[in-house]
């Protein structure tokens, strides 16, 4: 007969009861967050009939090379300041490429509905140019802790000519942007509108350079 006393049997009911709280809790562990990518395609305006007819201000392919950045600024991960402090990178939260190339591209997109130039193309394509777009991100972050969540952009951008070695433009375009809460998700959106607002600007400011 077993002594009840035994060290063996008095243990088994501790260690049911542990294996128990184990499994309890496990199950009620909250859902480990899934990774959520994000595009940017800031909106690009329609080209008018009457542009469409209307002689590009410069007469040559442009090439729009890719973006460079620093640091934080330039991975794919989001990046948020509070109060204007040090920058942070969310975590589960990731642009759908790097930004230097997915501003790269959306620019292409807005310098060919600007009609501004005969051809607007990318690196990879390999075509001759005559004119070359470069640009550098200083600032693509949401701004939190104030009393409203916005989103900073600082681009610097610059049109050369390439066979005459001339640079015809260079400007830092700046902006902010108020989101409609504090979510990554209306980051994204609000550096959408960011976006386009600096290039918006940019051709502008080409439009003025061709005109002179």
């Amino acid at each position: 007969m077993t002594d009840p006393r035994h060290p063996l049997r008095s243990r088994l009911p501790l260690a049911g009861l542990l294996l128990l709280g184990l499994l309890t809790a496990a199950c009620t562990q909250p859902p480990v967050p899934r990774d959520t990518f994000y595009r940017l395609d800031p909106p690009v305006p329609q080209r008018t009939q009457a542009a469409s007819q209307t002689a590009p201000l410069f007469n040559g392919v442009v090439e729009v090379g890719r973006f460079t950045a620093d640091g934080v600024v330039g991975e794919r991960s989001l990046a948020f300041s509070e109060k204007g402090g040090e920058l942070t990178r969310y975590s589960y939260h990731y642009w759908a490429e790097p930004p230097t190339d997915l501003l790269q591209r959306a620019l292409a997109d807005h310098l060919r509905a600007s009609g501004l130039f005969s051809q607007t193309v990318t690196p990879e394509l390999r075509v001759p140019a005559a004119y070359e777009v470069q640009g550098r991100v200083r600032r693509f972050e949401q701004l939190r802790g104030g009393e409203t969540t916005r989103v900073a952009l600082s681009l610097s951008l610059s049109l050369t000519d390439i066979h005459h070695g001339r640079l015809i433009h260079l400007g830092t375009y700046d902006s902010e942007q108020p989101a409609a809460d504090a979510s990554p998700a209306a980051a994204v959106a609000a550096l959408r509108t960011a976006t386009a607002e600096a290039f918006q600007r940019f051709t502008a400011d080409l439009r003025q350079a061709g005109a002179q």
